[in-house]
């Protein structure tokens, strides 16, 4: 492995081609884009999952404590699960959800699922909506477990809840 020193002033006399060179070989880069380059790229529209709030991509739902954050989590997941509706007026189209929540188990799931839904009211098909409330480490193939699902899955999806 060849390691090349390099002075501030010798820096400074380089390219943007050559400092961008340098950056790849020493694998320390950064890709830089003009702003007249980005302005011209026509990118695709977002895929809405529950559209005007969650988008297909990576989302977190931050907050403090007993705000309601998984509550409406578990809205949004029944709503895409089944094509219904979230927070009362939200159409989402349907599609498979995996919920990822590493801090209820099972009983207290069911309990707020049955919240949803009280005994006068029928459950809808749920059959898209899976829960996961344990998993391995992210370095220990919670990743590559959130890929597999991910390839076989049917869109829309939502996934982890771990607040």
């Amino acid at each position: 492995m060849n390691i090349r020193i390099i002075d501030y002033s010798e820096l400074e006399k380089m390219t943007n081609e050559e400092l961008d060179s340098l950056d790849a070989v020493q694998g320390r880069g950064f890709k830089r884009t003009s702003t007249n380059d980005l302005m011209a790229v026509r990118f695709a529209p977002l895929k809405e999952i529950v559209p005007g709030y969650v988008y297909g991509g990576f989302t977190i739902l931050a907050g403090r404590q007993k705000l309601g954050k998984t509550w409406l989590a578990i809205d949004w997941a029944v709503a895409v699960a089944t094509g219904g509706v979230a927070m009362g007026s939200v159409d989402c189209a349907k599609g498979d959800v995996l919920y990822v929540d590493l801090e209820n188990g099972p009983r207290r799931i069911q309990g707020r699922i049955r919240a949803l839904f009280p005994e006068d009211q029928s459950l809808p098909d749920m059959s898209r909506l899976e829960w996961v409330t344990e998993a391995p480490l992210l370095n220990g193939g919670f990743i590559e477990r959130m890929e597999l699902w991910r390839t076989s899955s049917r869109p829309p999806r939502t996934t982890p809840d771990t607040s």
